[in-house]
């Protein structure tokens, strides 16, 4: 992940405003950003909605080949032998995900 030089001297304003405003050592500053990292994204994982479990489940038992998440709630799932993704709202993810497995039993 690389940083533009902007985003480098904005980190270091902060650093230094720390060091010197608040008495605190660039390790302990460091050890207390890797922290807050880390839990924020464990509690990301935890957060994972219903929906994003229905695709990758979906996606493991090779109904939809992949999905990404759009901004405005709505998701693009690639289907094989489609040319385009269908565009899927995420209230109606896990119907269209039971309709995928229900189409799938019948033709298969």
């Amino acid at each position: 992940m690389r940083h533009s030089g902007q985003e480098d001297h904005q980190t270091e304003v902060l650093r230094q405003e720390l060091i010197d405003g608040y008495g605190l050592l660039p390790q302990q500053i460091l050890r207390e950003a890797i922290a807050d990292y880390h839990a924020k994204i464990k509690s990301q994982e935890k957060e994972q909605p219903q929906e994003v479990l229905a695709l990758t489940t979906a996606r493991e038992a090779g109904l939809i080949i992949d999905y990404y998440e759009l901004e405005n709630g709505w998701l693009q799932v690639f289907i094989a032998g489609e040319d385009k993704p269908v565009s899927i709202s995420k209230s109606n993810v896990i119907s269209w995900v039971q309709e995928q497995e229900r189409l799938n039993c019948v033709t298969t």
